[in-house]
């Protein structure tokens, strides 16, 4: 299972392609967990990944990675009756770390670009990206935080973005609204990408670069 495996004719495309599907996955297994901050925000973004990259495996017949993303959609949903602001249970990184690999391996295994098809757009190897670009940002974005202070990037504290926004005033549950909101219009972003002609295809990612330009003005007063 990898990334880019339309790269493998290429000199060193399979070298590549290998590290950069490891690189992948931990990153996104870590986006996850971080997210795991706040009462409902980690499954709740986890069944919007999930619900959005199992309708693209229904899409290209890949019913393998369907049953395992509709399982994952169904168990963080009925996770997060329980989780959401005030949650009665938490998830931990027992349940994180798991929602966070299995999002990235499966996500790995879609098929998003067809090389062979001439109506797959380059674009599609973007698709991903859109998807998980709220658990990317808040990763990334922390990460530079704890940097720029002189702190280890893996030492949890209360600086993620979604405790940037409950500063500036917003309850718990309007937080988790906020969050889960942009990640449906990235997530849709990342649908249309695979149905847009290259030219118009980029409008889409447009629109998940500016969802997030907006929170990082937002959450920075």
């Amino acid at each position: 299972i990898r990334l880019l495996t339309f790269l493998d004719a290429q000199p060193g495309g399979v070298l590549l392609s290998t590290l950069l599907s490891i690189a992948w996955i931990l990153a996104i297994t870590n986006a996850i967990n971080f997210l795991d901050n706040m009462d409902g925000v980690c499954a709740g973004l986890s069944a919007i990944i999930a619900s959005v990259l199992l309708v693209i495996a229904l899409r290209s017949g890949d019913l393998a990675s369907a049953v395992v993303l509709g399982c994952t959609a169904g168990s963080s949903i009925g996770f997060l009756v329980w989780n959401r602001p005030r949650a009665q249970i938490f998830m931990g990184d027992g349940g994180s770390l798991v929602l966070g690999f299995l999002l990235a391996v499966v996500s790995v295994r879609l098929t998003y670009y067809d090389a062979s098809a001439e109506e797959s757009p380059w674009t599609a190897v973007f698709v991903p990206l859109a998807v998980f670009a709220v658990p990317v940002y808040d990763m990334v974005s922390v990460i530079v935080i704890r940097l720029s202070q002189g702190k280890s990037p893996f030492v949890g504290d209360q600086q993620h973005f979604t405790h940037r926004i409950r500063k500036r005033g917003l309850s718990d549950r309007r937080t988790l609204f906020v969050v889960l909101g942009c990640a449906v219009i990235s997530g849709m972003s990342g649908l249309l990408m695979l149905s847009l002609t290259p030219s118009l295809a980029p409008v889409a990612g447009m629109q998940v670069v500016l969802v997030l330009v907006i929170l990082a003005v937002y959450e920075r007063g």
